[in-house]
């Protein structure tokens, strides 16, 4: 059996309820503070931060907790796992998916989202929230009921530790201050997540398991309560089965019949309730997210995050940004450690984590330092299963701490315990450990309102060139001064090749705009092809003369700028159309290089599945009037090469750079065209 642990220095009965009541005050604070991110949090994320292009918007921040929801929605509203349904709402997909028997579902094992669509039943029914008609609501009181309630009662519960275990006044409230407000537990409140469910299960498992091991209190309660939360906390946390192991197998030393009948029974209930959920999904025993890094050729029958759907490849077949990120494993340790990512540089409280391992060793107290012995080999081994996971170095995501990790919060939090009781009474220690706080506590609310973005360090690195996650994109082959091209291959002159476009402009005019090639011809030795443009802007509208002209067939597969392959002869232009015609062509005020961009893919009318685009982009500032501000004006492509003339859509935006208001907006979508070509086959890498 353990050994006694050392009894507390300070244990007046007036000095306890001085404690109890600071430990009010602080889970208080993490309360209200708790409520004002998760019913706020959107407000700062308004549709109207965006100025072009915005997004829906949402309580959903990212890809991750939209492929929960997706499956809490399926499940409440139609039944089922397939989420294909869903995620056609705006707003609602992700990339976080899989297909398999030709439906998609979400990746995210479906235990949790299975609960929580319980619980959504129970609130749409009681109260009439709709998740679809109401979501900012009904996401906020979920959360409330998900996120917030587990986390304030664990504060409660490890309040309940540091009285047990803990020595010194300044230890307790300071261990009690920083699961409050100190760690990336409270930034991730705003979002539905398995960390935070998991972090609040390991609290709730480390109570009775602290109680056996430390105080030596074997009731049979704690051993069902340990095997139950600590098996829900695996569930949650697939690493976190080294913790559910370590714990039963220590147990099973101490006490072989209770942990049989009391510890391994009280867990069956999760692990049941995981593979029955997770068969329920899947049809088999392992959840979708272990077909990731599976292979792009994966038989149909098998579930594969590597797909095309209606001729787009799914996110993971070319993975962009951190991502993509293919560092050395030395590399990513430093990271995830005292790096841009790093546990101990973007939470420098837990230092003191590191502090109390070390302190430990010379610890009169033998339970304890069992358990930091147990929390920092739990701890190598959870980095080190990520370290093998050499497919997903990717920290996460774009997220705002290493999340993967945060579910070891508590046990980091009760290691430092030897610390703070050794040096706690210290002055210089305490100003110390103050300002790890305040640096912890500046982490955790910095991302507050958005917990899925990059962490301010790696902000602070990339704008010094320290790192670069970007996605390198190769710039044209040759300049692109001309928005149009290429022209139609010369041996499809004689088909008259041709493309419509179609859209609405920013105040609601229907217009189209037909671009043709008429034929080619060669005067003066240089072949020169007619161009006949049409304009239609709808029913009402004046009509607008169309624009006949010529190009040099050299000079603009050159990338010359229009003035030099315009040809005015044969017919002879005024300097007023010509000047129209130059306009047309630049697709900006004045003449300007185009920027390669991104791969996109696209849908038209023009066929089902979706083609694959890359954008290119010129701006330039622009005076309209003498009098008037300046403006800028900006024309971003959608290139292809499988339709006449190579470009599928265009956008031109004219913005007021004073408030960054858009001042106009159109954009035209190629809806009908001569022929659809056979793209070529590539072999680079989408952007």
């Amino acid at each position: 059996m353990p050994e006694s642990p050392l009894p507390p220095i300070d244990t007046p009965d007036h000095a306890r309820r001085v404690r109890r009541f600071v430990y009010l005050l602080l889970i208080a604070i993490a309360v209200g503070q708790g409520l004002a991110s998760i019913m706020t949090a959107t407000v700062l994320y308004s549709p109207a931060s965006w100025p072009t292009n915005r997004p829906p918007h949402s309580p959903m921040f990212s890809a991750n907790d939209r492929s929960r929801w997706c499956t809490v929605w399926s499940l409440a509203e139609r039944g089922t796992y397939q989420i294909d349904e869903i995620i056609e709402q705006p707003g609602w997909d992700t990339i976080d998916k899989v297909q398999f028997q030709g439906h998609f579902y979400s990746s995210k094992p479906a235990l949790l989202p299975t609960l929580v669509a319980g619980l959504y039943w129970v609130v749409k029914r009681a109260t009439g929230l709709d998740l679809l008609k109401q979501t900012h609501e009904t996401v906020h009181v979920l959360l409330i009921l998900l996120n917030g309630l587990p986390l304030w009662i664990s504060l409660g519960v490890m309040a309940a530790i540091v009285e047990r275990h803990a020595r010194t006044d300044y230890c307790r409230v300071f261990i009690v201050a920083a699961a409050a407000a100190g760690t990336f537990l409270s930034t991730f409140l705003v979002t539905f997540n398995n960390h935070s469910v998991a972090a609040a299960s390991a609290v709730w498992a480390l109570l009775p398991a602290l109680a056996i091991v430390l105080s030596q209190n074997a009731r049979h309660r704690n051993f069902a309560f340990a095997g139950f939360w600590s098996a829900f906390t695996a569930c949650n946390e697939l690493p976190a089965l080294a913790f559910f192991v370590g714990l039963g197998a220590y147990l099973w030393l101490t006490n072989r019949e209770a942990t049989l009948k009391y510890y391994l029974m009280a867990a069956a209930v999760p692990f049941a309730a995981f593979l029955a959920t997770t068969w329920a999904s899947t049809g088999n025993l392992l959840p979708f997210y272990f077909a990731f890094g599976a292979s792009p050729n994966t038989p149909a029958a098998m579930p594969s995050y590597r797909y095309l759907h209606d001729g787009v490849p799914s996110y993971w077949m070319n993975p962009s940004g951190i991502d993509a990120n293919h560092e050395s494993w030395l590399s990513y340790l430093f990271n995830c450690t005292f790096g841009h990512h790093g546990v101990y540089s973007l939470t420098p409280v837990f230092l003191l984590t590191l502090a109390g391992w070390y302190t430990i060793r010379r610890s009169q107290d033998p339970a304890m330092k069992r358990f930091c012995q147990a929390t920092l080999a739990l701890t190598v081994v959870v980095l080190g299963f990520y370290l093998t996971r050499t497919a997903s170095y990717n920290y996460g995501g774009n997220t705002s701490g290493l999340r993967w990790m945060f579910w070891l919060t508590p046990f980091w939090l009760v290691a430092a315990i030897p610390a703070l009781d050794a040096w706690g009474d210290r002055r210089g220690f305490q100003w110390l450990s103050a300002g790890l706080l305040a640096a912890s506590v500046f982490s955790a609310a910095l991302p507050h309102n958005n917990p899925w973005q990059a962490p301010w360090l790696q902000t602070l690195m990339e704008r010094w060139g320290w790192v670069d996650f970007r996605t390198k994109i190769e710039p044209f082959a040759q300049p692109r001064r001309c928005w149009l091209g290429p022209l139609p291959a010369a041996s499809d002159v004689a088909l008259q090749p041709w493309v419509e476009f179609g859209g609405t402009q920013s105040e609601g005019q229907m217009h189209t705009l037909r671009i043709q090639s008429l034929g080619r011809s060669r005067p003066n030795g240089e072949w020169v092809r007619a161009i006949h443009v049409a304009q239609n802007a709808g029913v009402g509208a004046s009509a607008t003369s169309p624009l006949d002209f010529f190009v040099a067939e050299d000079a603009f597969a050159a990338a010359k700028f229009p003035a030099v392959y315009l040809r005015t002869a044969n017919p002879q232009l005024s300097k007023q159309r010509l000047a129209a015609v130059q306009l047309f062509l630049q697709g900006l005020p004045q003449p300007a290089e185009y920027r390669a961009g991104s791969i996109r893919y696209l849908k038209t009318p023009l066929r089902r599945d979706a083609f694959r685009c890359q954008l290119a982009t010129a701006q330039v500032a622009h005076r309209p009037s003498d009098t008037g501000p300046i403006l800028v004006c900006r024309r971003t492509l959608w290139l292809s090469s499988e339709i006449p003339f190579g470009v599928l859509q265009f956008e031109e935006t004219v913005l007021d750079p004073r408030d960054n208001s858009t001042v106009f907006q159109d954009r035209m979508t190629a809806i009908r065209s001569s022929a659809v070509f056979t793209p070529p086959q590539t072999t680079r890498q989408d952007n």
